[in-house]
């Protein structure tokens, strides 16, 4: 009469610390699918019922963690017969943390002869994933970058089960993405994002994860912050720059002539350069509430003295002379003029430049 034959696969090893017969060991990253056994399945032979069998996930001390409840079997169900059928089974379960597991395996079946219950134990090795990159995220970003990065690992091959978020200060979810490559443009382009800190959550099969560090195999979390700076306003002007205190000191008289309408024009630019690679980022200045005043007054038009307008990343002012006090002027006049610029844009308020040339005629 044939003896049940339960295959634990391949070389049995005994564990003197837990006291456990293991019949294979399992290599598998955290948050990722393992099968229990690894390779091939537990074969059941003369089985007539089955009773019950239950796998179980231990600790590395033998404590019971959770039950395995996904499995496959086949057949499902038995007809019976005289010498009773053969049964192949296989069990799946996942763990979120590395260390060291076992999982139990408890059969109560009859075969040909009796009523059986046997136990079967496996290891279960679980480390972190490797980041086969450096994750290249800045600690800081103007206002308007553009901004992607990976935090694909090597063994999360599956890339529908990536996912990201990205908080504020707070602790409020911002945005979201499926996938392994975060986006930051949406949560960089919006002016008020000026000032603020973000963290981005990376996480797979919806949980964050540690990873192996791909120079240093350092452990690290999925979870990266970064700070959105201000860009540094700029002013290309052929006047003296009156709030700019070098240029101020400086001797020197700059002779600006009324017909020259270059002479006549500011250009405006919010700029930041990046320490980690050397590149410059540009912005245009979205002006509001435009003021100028002149000294002699009647320089200028009445109103808000002069106009703006946008092309490409450079904001222009354009002085509006009073043609009254040109006309007054005659051949070799020499009349120093001091103007005072202020407005806001969408990253300061209250900005406010002084100019000072010569017209001559």
């Amino acid at each position: 009469m044939k003896r049940v034959i339960i295959l634990f696969l391949l070389t049995v090893s005994f564990l003197a610390g837990q006291g456990f017969n293991v019949s294979d060991t399992i290599h598998v990253v955290a948050l990722q699918q393992f099968k229990v056994p690894a390779r091939k399945q537990i074969v059941l032979t003369n089985i007539k019922k089955i009773n019950d069998i239950k796998a179980t996930l231990l600790d590395e001390s033998g404590n019971e963690l959770k039950e395995l409840t996904e499995y496959f079997q086949a057949p499902n169900q038995l007809k019976g017969g005289e010498r009773g059928e053969t049964v192949v089974y296989e069990v799946y379960g996942v763990t979120d943390k590395a260390g060291t597991y076992y999982v139990r395996i408890d059969l109560d079946f009859v075969d040909e002869t009796r009523r059986r219950t046997q136990s079967g134990y496996y290891l279960l090795l679980v480390d972190n994933p490797n980041m086969p990159a450096k994750v290249s995220i800045r600690e800081s970003y103007y206002p308007g970058e553009k901004e992607t990065f990976s935090f694909a690992t090597a063994e999360y091959t599956d890339p529908l089960k990536y996912s990201y978020e990205v908080q504020n200060s707070g602790g409020q979810v911002i945005d979201t993405g499926r996938g392994a490559v975060v986006n930051l443009d949406e949560v960089l382009k919006k002016d008020e994002s000026l000032g603020q800190s973000y963290t981005v959550i990376g996480m797979y099969n919806g949980q964050e994860f540690q990873y192996k560090e791909a120079e240093t195999g350092e452990l690290k979390d999925t979870r990266w912050s970064f700070n959105v700076i201000p860009p540094q306003l700029s002013g290309f002007v052929t006047w003296k720059d009156l709030s700019n205190a070098d240029e101020a000191e400086e001797g020197g008289v700059y002779y600006i002539s009324p017909f020259n309408k270059k002479l006549l024009t500011f250009y405006f630019i919010y700029t930041g350069y990046v320490e980690e690679d050397g590149s410059l980022v540009a912005a245009p200045a979205k002006l509001r509430n435009l003021q100028i005043t002149s000294e002699p007054a009647d320089f200028l038009m009445p109103g808000r003295g002069g106009n703006f307008a946008q092309s490409g990343y450079f904001t222009i002012v354009s002085l509006d002379l009073n043609q009254e006090f040109i006309d007054v002027l005659e051949i070799g006049d020499e009349v120093p003029v001091k103007i005072k610029m202020r407005f806001s844009t969408q990253y300061e308020k209250n900005v406010e430049y002084e100019y000072e040339a010569t017209i001559i005629m």
